[in-house]
C-alpha cells in the first residue's frame, strides 16, 4: 500500500543523510624532535576547485618563564583557546580537535598529552593563491590572566 507521508519521510531522510559533508575529526599527532610547536609548519599544497583535507598538530607548554626584579620567576598556563582562524582561502573551513569552544585546559593534574591538539582544515578551496592563515589563541596564565598570540602557517 502506498503511503505519501512515509514514502516523503524515507526520501528526506535519504537526501539529508547523503547531502551531510562528512568531515574527519583530526587527532593530534606526536611530535618528533626539531617539531617545534606546531607540525607541520606549513599545510599541504591545495588545488582550486578540488576537495581539500589538512591538519596541524600543535604542542602547548604548560608553562612560561620571565625575569622580574633579576630574578627568574615561572608562571603556569590554565589553558589555551582557539578563538578563530584567519586567512583561509574561500571554501576551506575548519575545526578544532576537541570541538566547541576549543578550549583546551592545562593542569598538573593531567598527564602530558593534554597539552596536544590539532586543527583540521578541509573544503573546496575557490581561487588559488599563497595565503598566510593566522590561528588566534587566547593563553590564560595563573597570575597574569589571558594573553593573546597569533600563530601563522602558510597556505597555498
Amino acid at each position: 500500500m502506498y503511503n505519501p507521508l512515509l514514502n516523503r519521510i524515507i526520501l528526506s531522510f535519504v537526501f539529508t543523510f547523503f547531502s551531510i559533508e562528512l568531515i574527519a575529526q583530526c587527532i593530534p599527532g606526536m611530535p618528533q624532535p626539531g617539531d617545534g610547536e606546531i607540525f607541520p609548519d606549513t599545510l599541504s599544497d591545495a588545488a582550486a576547485c578540488q576537495p581539500y583535507e589538512d591538519a596541524i598538530s600543535f604542542l602547548l607548554p604548560r608553562d612560561t618563564t620571565t625575569r622580574v626584579a633579576g630574578t627568574n620567576i615561572t608562571i603556569p598556563f590554565n589553558s589555551f583557546t582557539i578563538t578563530d582562524v584567519q586567512g583561509l582561502p574561500a571554501g576551506v573551513s575548519w575545526e578544532c580537535s576537541i570541538g566547541g569552544d576549543c578550549r583546551y585546559d592545562v593542569s598538573p593534574d593531567y598527564p602530558d598529552p593534554d597539552t596536544l591538539g590539532c586543527v583540521s582544515f578541509f573544503g573546496t578551496p575557490s581561487i588559488p593563491g599563497e595565503y598566510l592563515v593566522e590561528v588566534l589563541i587566547v593563553a590564560n596564565l595563573e597570575l597574569v590572566g589571558d594573553n593573546e598570540g597569533v600563530f601563522e602557517i602558510p597556505f597555498r
